[in-house]
């Protein structure tokens, strides 16, 4: 009912609500996997105890005034803390003793304290500069120093004093008197916040226009062209190697003989307004921001090991016992024990370097949410349809040392090119195209320490059924019969457009060419009636028979042309009105096998052609060389492949008709339709035709 007590190497350490417990009443203890303790308090909640790097003060634990400006310590140890508008407090085993205007201080809104190498303290303040010496205080008059707003205090090492004001630039001042370096001489700015010198005897001064280096020849200005990350700088340092650091609104950056080299919150920095910066006995660097203070180990940050790189910068806050994640400007110090003692706008913070290690326990990584479109899934296995392609995913790195300095990488397959870095703890795709996915995602603590597993989330989000392959399959084969249709649909124009171009070819072969071979043929006619001489006789009668000869020929060809003889129906009645009348007159019986043909199908122009006139050329020739009586005409289709066949029983001319200028050109005919021809003498002369109706 008192509190906890720590036994650390033989001596009892005591802890109560002075130091921050809930309450004094212990129920309960664990240790985490961290190594932090917890305390469960009867009425006050848990407390979390983290360690005893940190000692932090405030106005609750004695000091005048919370916003602590600057620190120092004078040549008996004692430590003082400068604050802006609480004057000085000196820490002593009693607690916090109080200096201010009632004791002679000109001004309690201090900006600055210093020990020179004489173990003088001097106070930068508001309304002047005093120097504080033995317990006694010394105020500069006017006339020694007419120069208010102090910001900083500098021993050069020929033993003048460097003091950087507020408005009124930089003073060089020592018991000869002061000298102003101003805007007019050079400065980048009036606004001077800190100075200090170089191995080579120069001075680099901080401004809200840059950085100005004040040197023998003159003045030199560095402002962002020249690498600083943004013109407000705040601070300004020599490290242990004599590298001159700055601190800006913008980063930190380093000066490596030409322009600065800036270390930004893309770097790993915590905020992009770094206070101060300060570098101590081990190397490392330590800067105040508005976010907490951020530990940079140079080696680290500029190793080539990835891993190492991530570990270069670790971030103290309020979680790991930090006063305050607001530093103040210029409020870092280094005691003679190695402690650093940090001010900010809430108190300041004793901190203890080698006490504190750090959190090296990897973070433990999980999903805790799946939400799509809405809807909370507790698998992690699933189908989601299409209409369901909003997601959010919500993880958590569980680390108890800095649980919101945890830092998240993910990627998603297929979206995310590459690992994905954030500090939020969710992460929302909202419009998921359909497909496969896998969302993988890892932590990483304070520390830089990355979590051992990868958490991991597989999914697919299913096409809509327009987007199936059967969807798209039917739209395929739309598409191909539209395609198709209008292919056909062209093609009926077209062949509609030439059967009409034959019809109208035909109707005027037989009308005008026609009516003008059969009116010669009926004038040579009238002319034979006269008194012509023989010679004249003759010669018009073989004029009258010679258009008559035409005209049949064209009646022939105006068939052929015209497209309303193009069915089956059409050949065969050519063949029987052709044979009437060539055939029937020598007495010649004519038999007929057209039984089986559908006389409404169309034949292409040329087999119509070829197929008459191959027909033509076997019926003349049985007219002229056959001494049979009989003749059979026969034609037979199936499956678009048609056999014609016209045989007769005579014997005249037996072994020879295969030798003719006719069979010939039957042979011809038929090669021009994709036809072959046949002819066989045996018992009567058989001519045979197969080819395709199409």
């Amino acid at each position: 009912e008192g509190g906890v007590s720590q036994l650390k190497e033989g001596k009892f350490k005591n802890y109560s609500t002075i130091q921050g417990l809930s309450n004094d009443i212990i129920y309960s203890t664990i240790e985490d996997r961290e190594g932090n303790i917890w305390f469960g308090t009867f009425g006050g909640g848990v407390s979390l105890f983290l360690g005893d790097y940190f000692e932090n003060f405030n106005t609750d634990s004695g000091l005048s005034n919370d916003l602590i400006t600057s620190i120092a310590e004078d040549n008996n140890g004692t430590l003082w803390l400068a604050s802006y508008g609480g004057g000085l407090m000196a820490r002593t085993t009693n607690g916090f003793e109080n200096l201010s205007t009632k004791d002679g201080l000109p001004d309690d809104r201090i900006y600055h304290i210093s020990k020179d190498s004489k173990g003088r303290l001097w106070i930068g303040m508001r309304e002047g500069l005093s120097r504080l010496y033995n317990g006694k205080l010394y105020t500069f008059s006017d006339q020694e120093f007419p120069f208010r707003k102090v910001r900083h205090v500098l021993e050069a090492t020929n033993g003048d004093f460097w003091i950087s004001t507020y408005d009124e630039g930089v003073i060089k001042f020592n018991d000869s008197g002061y000298t102003q370096i101003e805007q007019t001489d050079g400065l980048a700015s009036n606004t001077t916040l800190r100075t200090v010198e170089d191995d080579e005897g120069n001075f680099w001064v901080a401004t809200y226009g840059g950085v100005s280096k004040i040197t023998e020849e003159g003045i030199e200005n560095f402002s962002i062209q020249e690498g600083v990350p943004n013109n407000g700088v705040m601070s300004i340092m020599k490290d242990n190697n004599g590298t001159i650091w700055i601190s800006t609104f913008g980063g930190i950056a380093w000066f490596d003989g030409v322009r600065f080299i800036d270390i930004t919150n893309e770097d790993g920095l915590p905020g992009r307004v770094a206070y101060f910066i300060t570098q101590d006995s081990n190397e490392y660097f330590w800067i105040g921001t508005n976010v907490g203070i951020a530990r940079l180990d140079l080696k680290l940050f500029y190793s080539d090991d990835i891993s190492k790189r991530e570990k270069a910068i670790q971030i103290i806050t309020r979680e790991q016992g930090l006063i305050s994640d607001e530093m103040n400007l210029g409020a870092v110090y280094e005691d003679r024990d190695g402690h650093f003692w940090f001010g900010s706008v809430e108190g300041v913070s004793h901190f203890n370097p080698s006490a504190y290690n750090g959190n090296q326990i990897p973070p433990k990584i999980h999903i805790s949410k799946f939400i799509a479109s809405g809807q909370q899934y507790n698998t992690y296995k699933l189908e989601l349809p299409y209409n369901r392609n909003s997601i959010e995913i919500s993880f958590d790195g569980i680390n108890y040392t800095a649980p919101n300095q945890v830092t998240y990488e993910y990627m998603m397959s297929g979206i995310d090119s590459d690992w994905q870095r954030t500090t939020s703890r969710n992460v929302r795709y909202p419009s998921l195209p359909p497909g496969e996915y896998y969302f993988r995602v890892h932590a990483r603590n304070s520390n830089g320490v990355w979590s051992d597993d990868i958490a991991l989330i597989r999914f697919i989000v299913t096409p809509p059924f327009w987007m199936s392959w059967w969807f798209l399959m039917i739209v395929v084969v739309v598409i191909i019969g539209v395609i198709y249709l209008f292919y056909r649909n062209y093609q009926y124009m077209q062949m509609v457009g030439i059967e009409r171009m034959r019809v109208r070819i035909a109707s005027d072969l037989h009308d005008d060419v026609g009516a003008s071979l059969t009116e010669i043929a009926l004038q040579s006619d009238f002319l034979q009636a006269g008194d012509a001489d023989s010679e004249f006789n003759k010669s018009l009668k073989q004029i009258g028979k010679q258009c008559r000869h035409v005209v049949t020929s064209l009646d022939d060809i105006v068939w052929s042309i015209d497209a309303r003889n193009d069915t089956l129906g059409d050949l065969t009645d050519r063949m029987q009105d052709y044979i009437i009348n060539v055939l029937e007159p020598k007495n010649f019986r004519v038999k007929y096998d057209f039984e089986e043909l559908k006389m409404n199908n169309k034949l292409p122009v040329t087999v119509k052609e070829n197929l008459y006139l191959i027909f033509k050329e076997a019926v003349n020739n049985i007219a002229k060389y056959s001494n049979g009586d009989e003749v059979i005409v026969s034609m037979h289709s199936k499956n678009g492949e048609y056999e014609f066949k016209i045989h007769d029983n005579g014997s005249t001319g037996k072994g020879t008709k295969k030798t003719g200028h006719g069979l010939r050109n039957m042979e011809m005919r038929a090669q021009r339709i994709g036809g072959m021809v046949s002819f066989v003498d045996n018992n009567g002369f058989t001519v045979s035709l197969k080819g395709k109706l199409n």
